[in-house]
């Protein structure tokens, strides 16, 4: 398990699983509140995000919009390091 590296939501805890799978995402996750999602980083955009829930995943309610704001804004800035950071974190370690 790797932190992001290039962007912190202070609160949050964003994080690359070794184990993951494509397509290139991280994890946010909100302790305080339960839940935790995954954030699709070639599809999200500065105006939509791409996410899923991972947990809980009968969650019905849709992530804040200040906090999903937040989270595309760095995603929208940072796209290029997250892929290198996906890369070194996820797709490397599978090679090995």
């Amino acid at each position: 398990m790797g932190k992001v590296d290039v962007f912190h939501l202070p609160g949050y805890e964003c994080i690359f699983r070794s184990e993951d799978h494509n397509p290139a995402h991280f994890h946010v996750k909100n302790k305080q509140d339960g839940w935790e999602i995954r954030v699709f980083i070639t599809t999200t955009t500065d105006k939509e995000l791409d996410y899923n829930f991972k947990v809980p995943s009968d969650r019905k309610k849709a992530i804040p919009g200040d906090i999903q704001k937040e989270i595309r804004k760095a995603v929208s800035a940072h796209r290029d390091e997250l892929m290198k950071e996906w890369d070194s974190k996820v797709l490397l370690k599978d090679e090995e």
